[in-house]
């Protein structure tokens, strides 16, 4: 019995891991190509493309990536965002956000996303983050 308790303490660890880990980046696209460094993830575009960054997020229990800042928009603007439940989902269960962006001058930059509940404000010093570090060719 005490192992069975041991072996289902470790699995509750094991899915709580796993589900803080699902809010990374899964763009897939024949253009550009994410790269992860250790600080940022690394995208290459060109002038003037569109181009998007999709989200994992626990959109049913309130949480949502949001832009930190708009310094990027000298280069890159946002043309809408859009949220989806994942196929075959539950209600309240994670869905992906995604952010539609266009490239309108050549150069780098850096989008940063923050990880919260909106309403929560503000966000905590340990929220998740992803920085995309942007050049546009």
């Amino acid at each position: 019995m005490k192992d069975i308790l041991v072996t289902l303490f470790f699995l509750s660890i094991f899915g709580a891991c796993s589900a803080q880990s699902s809010t990374g980046d899964t763009t897939n696209s024949r253009l550009t190509v994410v790269t992860k460094h250790k600080q940022y993830y690394r995208r290459h575009v060109k002038n003037q493309e569109t181009f998007t960054i999709k989200l994992h997020a626990d959109l049913g229990q309130g949480y949502s990536w949001q832009l930190t800042d708009s310094s990027f928009t000298d280069y890159v603007v946002v043309e809408k965002q859009l949220s989806k439940d994942q196929p075959d989902s539950q209600p309240g269960s994670s869905g992906i956000q995604i952010f539609y962006f266009k490239a309108i001058k050549p150069g780098v930059t850096i989008i940063r996303f923050i990880y919260g509940r909106p309403f929560q404000k503000p966000f905590p010093k340990d929220a998740a983050r992803n920085q995309y570090k942007i050049f546009i060719t």
